[in-house]
């Protein structure tokens, strides 16, 4: 993923390899930014961030819609889910060890990319904490006799019943038109 930004940073000029003479083969690259590619980060610097956005989980949108036939197998998904997060990070927690701690001069790269790390880390963190609390919801859930309204057959009337109603409805409105002429 991060070498696809970085071919279309390149391919939309706003940076450019200065180690022309390197092999193709290898991972590591010198890029330079390009006249436009300032423009655009001043441009994109002086906008404005925005506010906070809600991370939406296509595991909970499958949770949502499972219904209580499928409910049960979510509790599979939501293991992977885990295991995922959990070794995720593993990973980002191991990363950020290894960025040396201050020194004589405080390295200002180093601690952007501990900053960002620790981003990432605690986010992970609490999608790990939703998914303890997703499961415990829906194992409770399961050990209910829960009404599932999206569950139940869907009964339209028929003519007869529409217009029994009809007529419920017009001798009420007489009653209480009655009502109201008697006081």
């Amino acid at each position: 993923q991060l070498y696809q930004t970085v071919d279309r940073l390149e391919d939309d000029g706003l940076i450019e390899r200065v180690d022309q003479e390197a092999d193709e083969q290898h991972e590591r690259h010198v890029f330079a930014v390009t006249a436009r590619g300032t423009e655009e980060f001043e441009r994109w610097f002086d906008g404005a961030v925005g506010g906070a956005r809600l991370l939406r989980r296509p595991l909970l949108v499958k949770i949502t819609l499972a219904g209580p036939k499928r409910l049960r197998d979510t509790l599979v998904e939501l293991d992977a889910y885990e295991r995922d997060c959990t070794a995720c990070l593993r990973e980002h927690l191991r990363i950020r060890e290894t960025i040396p701690l201050g020194g004589l001069r405080v390295r200002a790269d180093h601690e952007m990319l501990r900053l960002n790390l620790s981003a990432d880390i605690m986010q992970l963190e609490a999608e790990l904490g939703w998914a303890r609390h997703a499961r415990e919801r829906i194992s409770w859930l399961l050990e209910q006799d829960a009404i599932w309204p999206s569950a139940q057959p869907r009964s339209f009337p028929s003519q007869d019943s529409r217009a029994r109603q009809s007529a419920r409805a017009e001798l009420f409105g007489r009653l209480a038109t009655n009502g109201k002429d008697q006081r």
